[in-house]
């Protein structure tokens, strides 16, 4: 069996959702930071509630080629 796999540079999944969170009014892109690794993305940092926690994970799914999302955003 074969399978394929479509390959996405990092940098380019990284960039995506770091231009989805500034398009997204709820959320203050200058405090989440975005590390990937394949599909797999991690966010950190400080959100003002834990609405903004929950739409930085779901703006980081919307992202092509993203298959885990590892939220350790802490609520300030």
């Amino acid at each position: 069996m074969i399978g394929l796999r479509a390959f996405v540079p990092q940098t380019d999944i990284h960039n995506e959702i770091q231009r989805t969170f500034r398009r997204d009014a709820q959320l203050d892109a200058n405090n989440i930071q975005v590390s990937t690794d394949g599909g797999s993305v991690r966010l950190a940092g400080r959100v003002h509630s834990w609405f903004e926690r929950a739409e930085a994970s779901r703006a980081a799914w919307t992202v092509k080629c993203v298959t885990n999302v590892d939220n350790r955003m802490t609520v300030a």
